[in-house]
């Protein structure tokens, strides 16, 4: 209800601009590179009052035995991974397009887009879409085949919001910036900022920090999966819609949107090789637009290495094939924690 009414996210870089979306779709049109970024769309998207061109991204391959290996050392699971992975992603490429002027940067990066820094304390959530229907047995699959069976099909999709951890000084807390000085808790913003000045060779640094934030992510995920949200929030989406009507019902589901910055999901695929039509199927890139969100991210494994698919605006997010190469770097230094 707090998100609802006033608590509201952060402006960042990716959070959606405008108060009112506007219905519509696009086209995603696939370009020769795979898909890293270089697809692009057009048409109404629900972009609020931006309402325009989508880019559409897809990362390089992921082990998933990487992933499992940190997720056995952390004792997490691999949803809290994914969700490390994205968070460290995020944190990047804001601390790299919030800057205070624009500052000369590698080769091969974007220039910063915002000359503003970020503010001492971020709050950034994801819309998490479940499925609260536990999965069916045999018995249960073999009643709902039968005829007139009072087994219901599909899913029963709900939402629950889930804070990253982004720009959080507990990530940095005593570790050595770049320039070798320890961080102190004093000043939350310069803490953040060492995040985004985090050199590739300084990998004992950055494998710490996403070492702590798998384990502020690892806990706060577990407290989601004992709460009851995302089944309260669908009871009440099934109340108002009952009650008040569809309208007073898309209303409220627009607001919770308005309030948060992204959409994520996590998906599993099959573990092995599947086919369709004789011809190998190589990776397996789910998307979605036309909700009021600037950025969606889907995590998807299959057979053996897992993939970030990412749709955005094109106004929030020019550059999707840098905020995919942000979200590897994070899980690379998740992997140097382990050493």
């Amino acid at each position: 209800m707090a998100v609802l009414m006033w608590r509201a996210d952060t402006d960042t870089c990716v959070k959606m601009k405008g108060k009112k979306g506007k219905k519509g779709g696009g086209a995603v049109v696939q370009q020769p590179d795979g898909g890293r970024g270089g697809a692009e769309g057009g048409g109404g998207n629900g972009g609020g009052e931006n309402g325009g061109r989508f880019v559409f991204g897809v990362s390089g391959p992921l082990s998933l035995s990487d992933i499992s290996r940190v997720r056995r050392a952390f004792g997490a699971t691999i949803n809290d991974v994914s969700v490390t992975i994205i968070s460290g992603g995020l944190d990047r490429y804001l601390q790299h397009h919030h800057a205070q002027a624009k500052e000369a940067v590698s080769p091969g990066e974007p220039a910063p887009v915002v000359t503003c820094p970020l503010p001492p304390s971020v709050r950034l959530s994801a819309l998490c879409v479940v499925n609260i229907r536990p999965t069916p047995g045999l018995q249960e699959m073999a009643s709902m085949l039968a005829g007139r069976s009072k087994a219901r099909w599909g899913n029963c999709l709900s939402t629950f919001l889930l804070p990253l951890p982004v720009h959080s000084p507990s990530l940095t807390k005593g570790l050595p910036n770049t320039e070798g000085a320890n961080v102190k808790n004093t000043d939350e913003n310069a803490a953040g900022e060492v995040v985004g000045r985090l050199k590739s060779s300084d990998e004992q640094a950055a494998g710490e920090v996403e070492g702590r934030r798998l384990c502020m992510v690892a806990a706060m995920c577990a407290s989601k999966r004992q709460s009851l949200e995302a089944h309260y929030n669908y009871v009440n989406a099934r109340l108002v819609l009952a009650t008040a009507g569809m309208k007073a019902a898309g209303a409220l589901m627009h607001r919770l949107f308005q309030q948060t910055t992204i959409s994520f999901s996590n998906m599993m695929g099959p573990v092995e090789e599947v086919s369709l039509g004789g011809h190998a199927i190589a990776r397996i890139s789910p998307t979605v637009v036309g909700q009021p969100h600037a950025l969606t991210l889907h995590f998807q494994t299959y057979n053996g290495s897992a993939h970030i698919v990412l749709s955005a605006l094109k106004e929030n997010v020019p550059d999707p094939a840098f905020l995919l190469r942000c979200c590897e770097d994070a899980f690379h230094a998740l992997k140097a924690s382990l050493k």
